[in-house]
């Protein structure tokens, strides 16, 4: 994050924080869910691609109707958690570039009034707010994608 908010400087140019943020994390979720699906394409067995090339099946049909389906259902955990630890990674944005997000600001509401307890309290919900809806729904397309 630090590279995307002060590497610009360099060539005088300034950035909003909070556009560097969203920069920063969107370059470290693309390279690395690329990595995630790269990988679970690749886990497909060899077998079966060899024998969607058998049906005489043309190279974006293999993908579209043998491989995907089957490397989605493997990459399905992966993705989710690393999509929950992108949610908690947030809290970087504010150490690195000085932008504010839920465990600044609760950091800051505790500095003031000092009730820890209240404000943490209150940010953990929040993100338990934001990630176990993912986790279910994560959960619920795994049971759909085993029964097909």
């Amino acid at each position: 994050m630090g590279v995307a908010f002060y590497g610009p400087s360099l060539f005088n140019v300034t950035l909003n924080p909070l556009f560097a943020a969203v920069l920063a994390l969107t370059f470290y979720a693309s390279a690395y869910l690329g990595d995630i699906w790269q990988g679970c394409i690749k886990s497909v067995p060899k077998p079966q691609w060899e024998a969607a090339e058998c049906l005489g099946l043309s190279r974006t049909r293999r993908m579209l109707l043998v491989v995907l389906p089957q490397a989605i259902r493997i990459s399905l955990p992966p993705t989710v958690g690393f999509m929950v630890q992108i949610v908690k990674n947030t809290s970087i944005a504010s150490l690195v570039v000085g932008y504010a997000e839920l465990a600044y600001n609760s950091k800051i509401l505790n500095n003031s009034t000092f009730e820890p307890f209240l404000y943490f309290g209150l940010a953990a919900l929040l993100y338990f707010a934001i990630c176990y809806p993912l986790s279910v729904i994560s959960r619920r397309m795994e049971l759909q994608l085993q029964r097909h």
